[in-house]
């Protein structure tokens, strides 16, 4: 299993020289300040918080936090190595009325999301 630390957008140099050290598989990006799920945009200082990042962070850097549609996603990988999503996949099942809606909208969400990363 790999060890999976977190660095934020107000994570120190010192930190993130830690998580270079400490780290294995990828470095989990959060993406903003706040809750997961909570905003609906990205912020504006992103890519250059991931060029900091990456000064620092050899292994790949995985961008969560907000990442609730397919155009966040296209964004995102444009500049980081990995998208994560969560909240939105929570969100639809929550929104389904049965086990067989939530299943389409997963299937649905996770298309738009491909779609948009591989274009």
């Amino acid at each position: 299993l790999d060890t999976i630390f977190l660095a934020t957008p107000t994570t120190s140099t010192d930190r993130l020289e830690l998580v270079e050290r400490a780290s294995s598989g990828f470095c989990y990006y959060v993406s903003r300040a706040g809750v997961t799920g909570g905003k609906h945009d990205l912020s504006d200082s992103l890519a250059a918080e991931l060029s900091h990042v990456k000064k620092f962070i050899s292994i790949p850097v995985f961008v969560g936090f907000g990442i609730r549609t397919a155009d966040h996603a296209r964004t995102i990988g444009k500049i980081a190595d990995g998208v994560i999503v969560g909240s939105a996949f929570v969100e639809s099942i929550e929104l389904a009325s049965s086990d067989a809606e939530a299943k389409k909208k997963i299937v649905a969400l996770a298309s738009a999301f491909r779609d948009a990363l591989d274009s």
